[in-house]
């Protein structure tokens, strides 16, 4: 909130712009202009000076570098009281905005577009990881592709000794629009809130016919299977037990005849 004489002036909390509040004695100023033009009728319109407009234009232009990012809200109430400072007058020769300024302007879009680019490819890649079966559409993956290729391309022009800044904060701005591009793929949103029990209610209708008679069929082959075990099994120990039976008998008789 900067507060100067009979104006207030606020920016809008998110940077979506802000607002300007002149608390102008409206009655004494229009009762001065019908007392000056002494006829009678309605009251004449309100007519302001540009001595009385210039508070709330440095207010406009503060507000303007403050939204640009040139100026914190603290160097703007620091600078509102200051009575010198002037912004309405600007010759041939001069800018409003100093050449530095822009620069650092320049260098803080290209830091937070950059790290903006990279904190959405780190959270596209852990998405993916968290949830390993949504697919990835071919739109999607060259948007990352190309995000890559954008950042890639902005650090060799600030490596290089005659790379741009301007080149590199170009770069890191497609950087920024491919990864939010990719991050944000109507395919790719809409598979997120798609949970397990969705998927498994889709599904099931064509899996559990046929899977009922696969099953049956695999019961079924498991059962002859045993089955067929068992009787081999019983076998064997039949054959097993008459072997040592015949054996038994053919001992006896070699006995009694050496007696």
């Amino acid at each position: 909130m900067i507060a100067r004489g009979d104006l207030s002036s606020f920016i809008v909390p998110g940077g979506w712009g802000a607002l300007s509040i002149w608390n102008q004695p409206i009655r004494e100023q229009m009762s001065r202009q019908r007392n000056a033009t002494s006829t009678a009728g309605p009251i004449p319109s309100l007519v302001l000076t540009s001595a009385e407009l210039k508070p709330a234009f440095d207010s406009f232009v503060r507000q303007l570098r403050i939204l640009f990012g040139i100026d914190t809200p603290s160097n703007a109430a620091s600078g509102s009281a200051n009575t010198d400072r002037s912004y309405d007058v600007v010759t041939a020769g001069d800018a409003a905005v100093a050449d530095w300024e822009v620069d650092k302007l320049k260098r803080s879009r290209l830091q937070s577009q950059w790290m903006h680019a990279h904190r959405t490819l780190a959270s596209f890649q852990e998405l993916l990881e968290s949830a390993p079966h949504i697919p990835v559409a071919e739109n999607t993956a060259a948007n990352v592709h190309s995000a890559r290729q954008h950042l890639a391309a902005a650090n060799a022009s600030l490596r290089s000794a005659t790379g741009s800044g301007d080149a590199a904060l170009q770069s890191v701005r497609g950087a920024a629009t491919s990864a939010d591009r990719a991050f944000f793929d109507p395919a790719l949103v809409g598979l997120l809130y798609f949970p397990d029990e969705h998927l498994y209610a889709v599904y099931t209708p064509f899996f559990v016919p046929v899977l009922v008679p696969v099953l049956t069929a695999l019961i079924a082959i498991a059962k002859k299977y045993f089955a067929k075990r068992r009787r081999q099994r019983e076998q064997q120990r039949a054959a097993t037990a008459a072997a040592s039976a015949g054996g038994s008998a053919g001992a006896t008789p070699t006995a009694a005849a050496a007696n």
